[in-house]
């Protein structure tokens, strides 16, 4: 009797917290082809299991480098991934979504029949699917469990509420500021139809474009935002409330002369997550590698129908 209870509690202890992580290099596509953005998930995956006490059989990775079909970051794969991670919110403690590549708009219009931008991440297939928009992203994340603590972080550009949550912390005194023009989201925000445990790190405003990063020391590329973010977290131990997170990376964001803004988001008005150690493992010394910043906007690259890119 007392060896079966052991055995589930650990197997419960094992699926208590999942991660999905994907990036796309677009190295099919030369044109828009990004350097970071699979670096940037291999350093978030390791990271995780080593600082975050997730098992590396609970983290789904998707990345165009490989020859698989299976975790190719296509739109199918990633709709399906999402909706998988969300559905099994219920039987979870935490949830940690990434999404390194390009990150775009589209015309539409709002229900004033003005033309309007929706922010869109850009699966590898976006040149016959079509893109992955916020409304879209904002219809699965509502499904999320309220009591399972969900992390995203999007390092892409015209990112800033990229997932349509109802507040925005502004970054000088790190109170929300509710996001009126968000219809879907009632008022106040307090419909329940969003998660009060769901919060957003983005690499930049909705106007803004993200920095892709080469490292010439590791000879391999990073996101300027995934960067700052990791050297945040690394000086901190792993062990930061994700307000002060937000401000030291906005601050790194200025040090390091960028021009993107990294934005916060959020289902409840102030968010409380602490990002904390769980494992005894120090690797707080990593190195921290100077880069040298490539940006590229393929608004001018990318054109389909009637949609401002």
């Amino acid at each position: 009797m007392n060896g079966t209870l052991i055995k589930n509690e650990k197997k419960e202890k094992n699926s208590k917290k999942r991660a999905l992580l994907i990036g796309i290099n677009y190295i099919s596509i030369p044109e828009i082809m990004l350097n970071g953005c699979i670096d940037d998930i291999v350093i978030a995956k390791n990271m995780l299991i080593d600082a975050y006490d997730y098992d590396s059989s609970d983290i789904t990775v998707l990345r165009d480098d490989l020859d698989n079909q299976s975790t190719c970051p296509n739109h199918q794969n990633i709709i399906c991934e999402l909706q998988k991670i969300i559905g099994s919110s219920p039987n979870l403690d935490e949830i940690w979504i990434q999404y390194s590549g390009h990150g775009s708009q589209i015309s539409v219009q709002n229900n004033n029949h003005i033309n309007d931008l929706d922010d869109v991440i850009v699966p590898l297939d976006y040149q016959t699917v079509g893109f992955i928009s916020e409304e879209i992203l904002y219809e699965i994340l509502k499904a999320v469990d309220p009591q399972c603590k969900t992390v995203l972080i999007f390092d892409c550009c015209h990112s800033g509420n990229i997932c349509k949550f109802p507040w925005t912390i502004d970054a000088a005194n790190l109170e929300g500021v509710y996001n009126e023009n968000n219809e879907t989201n009632g008022q106040n925000g307090q419909n329940g139809q969003m998660s009060p445990n769901i919060f957003a790190l983005s690499g930049c405003k909705d106007s803004q474009t993200s920095a892709d990063e080469f490292s010439r020391d590791l000879n391999q590329g990073v996101g300027a935002f995934s960067n700052a973010l990791n050297e945040c977290l690394r000086e901190s131990h792993h062990q930061i409330d994700v307000l002060t997170l937000y401000k030291q990376v906005c601050q790194r964001m200025v040090d390091g002369g960028y021009e993107q803004t990294p934005v916060l988001t959020s289902g409840k008005q102030v968010p409380d997550y602490v990002f904390s150690r769980t494992c005894s493992q120090d690797i707080s010394n990593c190195k921290i590698v100077p880069c040298v910043p490539i940006k590229l906007d393929i608004s001018s690259i990318i054109k389909k129908n009637n949609q401002t890119i």
